[in-house]
């Protein structure tokens, strides 16, 4: 079994795959390097939690459920917790962009 990918690859990763299409992205940022955060990502609901995501997406076993449904269970927890937080103060990456998030957290992990 190969080691999991560590929490700076996933989120490489993920601004691959989701910053370069959110709307909330710093003008011209489609183009920056994966290496490079964004501003957003500290008020980002998506980059708050990667490290409980991470640590889900580690721990999917398909003998026991679908990754799918596993992530997006765990994306609904998230949501409900953090609902209170004033949407002022926030950036939804991580429900607006669920299936592409649930799909590279997949792909990561499940090699």
């Amino acid at each position: 079994m190969r080691k999991p990918p560590s929490l700076e690859f996933t989120r490489q990763a993920l601004r691959t795959r989701i910053c370069a299409h959110c709307p909330s992205r710093p003008p011209g940022s489609e183009n920056w390097s994966s290496e490079r955060p964004r501003d957003c990502e500290a008020r980002c609901r998506l980059f708050q939690h990667l490290p409980l995501l991470r640590e889900t997406a580690k721990q999917l076993d398909p003998m026991l459920a679908s990754h799918q449904h596993v992530l997006a269970k765990r994306i609904e927890q998230i949501k409900r917790k953090s609902a209170k937080t004033s949407a002022a103060d926030r950036i939804d990456g991580l429900t607006r962009q669920k299936k592409p998030v649930i799909d590279t957290l997949i792909k990561l992990f499940n090699q």
